[in-house]
């Protein structure tokens, strides 16, 4: 603080004023003068600073996983179970069979033979010639072997097959099924699920934000007016007895025996 007060004291801008016609002897004459001073003064402001922290929360969580058990389940079955068992039945079987019959037929067949057959033609015959030729007509007969068919009856046997039914009881096999059912257990091991909770410790990390105000000085020069009286004394004679001073005591010599002080 004593260095910012020097700081505040070298800033200091001394005006006075020059007065003219002092009088001779020992004549005082004082002024007021004023100077600005310049002070220093602060400001304070704050800012909000932050910090997030973190800590850890835990909870327990449950997983359900199952477990794998048996028991014992069982049920009935019918089978079915068949046999097969005859009948005698009867059924008409004919059979056929065939007796060869026969009885005589007569057919017409015709056999060839010749017969003399003749018959009379007329010839003319003559000789000479001219006015002297004469002509007689002369009967002559003419005979050939002519073929005649001469029907007979000729015998034959005309047989065919006549059918003749024989019929009789044949017995024949009728099957028949016959079925029944058969309880029978069956037992087996069945799975199932059991559900059981497995714990588990479940973390995270969970933010804490800190905040303070954190105060700052700002500086900021403020002037200010300062007065004092300036008197002057005059001495006759040379020497080193004269001063001006700044401050509330000080002096400055000039050698002319011209005094100026602070009061």
């Amino acid at each position: 603080h004593s260095s910012r007060m020097l700081s505040t004291m070298l800033l200091i801008v001394l005006l006075y004023t020059v007065v003219e016609g002092v009088p001779d002897g020992y004549g005082k004459k004082c002024h007021t003068e004023y100077d600005t001073v310049y002070d220093t003064v602060y400001e304070t402001t704050y800012s909000e600073e932050c910090k997030t922290d973190y800590s850890k929360k835990c909870h327990t969580e449950y997983d359900t996983v199952y477990d794998t058990k048996y028991r014992k389940k069982c049920h009935t079955e019918y089978i079915e179970s068949c046999h097969t068992y005859h009948t005698t039945k009867y059924e008409h079987k004919c059979d056929t069979s065939y007796e060869k019959k026969c009885h005589t037929k007569y057919e017409t067949q015709y056999n060839t033979k010749y017969e003399k057959k003749c018959h009379v033609t007329h010839e003319e015959s003559c000789h000479g010639y001219g006015y002297h030729k004469k002509c007689n007509v002369y009967p002559k007969e003419y005979c050939e072997e002519v073929p005649v068919k001469v029907p007979h009856k000729v015998p034959y046997q005309d047989c065919h097959d006549v059918p003749k039914k024989h019929c009789h009881k044949v017995p024949y096999q009728v099957p028949h099924e016959k079925c029944s059912k058969h309880p029978k257990h069956h037992c087996e091991q069945v799975p199932y699920e059991v559900p059981r909770k497995v714990p588990h410790k479940v973390c995270k990390d969970v933010p804490h934000k800190h905040c303070h105000k954190v105060p700052h000085k700002i500086p900021k020069q403020v002037p200010k007016k300062i007065s004092h009286k300036i008197c002057e004394e005059k001495h006759h004679g040379y020497g080193h007895h004269g001063g001006h001073g700044y401050g509330h005591h000080g002096g400055h010599g000039y050698g002319y025996g011209h005094g100026f002080g602070w009061k």
